[in-house]
């Protein structure tokens, strides 16, 4: 009986696995501090950020404010900000930064265009 029930687990453990491996995250390193308003849980330059990749599906119809915020690549540059909303038409979001002396204001980026967007889910100092 212990031996089914070992095995049942690891057949559980094996199949999380899989739907896991399924899961892109990447870290980034903060280099400005558009995200730093001086509150607790800002970012700050120096901290490094674990993202969660999202596939374009999730961007029209799940986004929403995220302590961390997202980071955005798109035509080679990369943005750490807040999701402030989408324009399903035109498939535009925008996004805003935390630091209301930061030289980055709000920006709009269209989602046609070649892009990748990651859920911030940790920040390490």
């Amino acid at each position: 009986m212990k031996t089914t029930s070992t095995m049942q687990t690891a057949e559980v453990l094996r199949s999380k696995s899989v739907a896991l491996t399924e899961i892109r995250t990447e870290a980034f390193k903060v280099t400005s501090d558009n995200m730093n308003n001086g509150k607790l849980g800002d970012v700050k330059i120096g901290d490094l950020l674990l993202g969660e990749e999202l596939t374009p599906d999730h961007w029209e119809n799940n986004l929403a404010p995220n302590k961390y915020g997202y980071v955005i690549i798109s035509n080679g540059n990369s943005y750490h900000k807040d999701f402030i909303n989408f324009d399903a038409a035109a498939k535009t979001s925008t996004w805003k930064s935390r630091n209301p002396a930061a030289s980055v204001q709000d920006i709009s980026l269209d989602l046609n265009d070649d892009c990748q967007m990651f859920k911030i889910i940790k920040i390490q100092a």
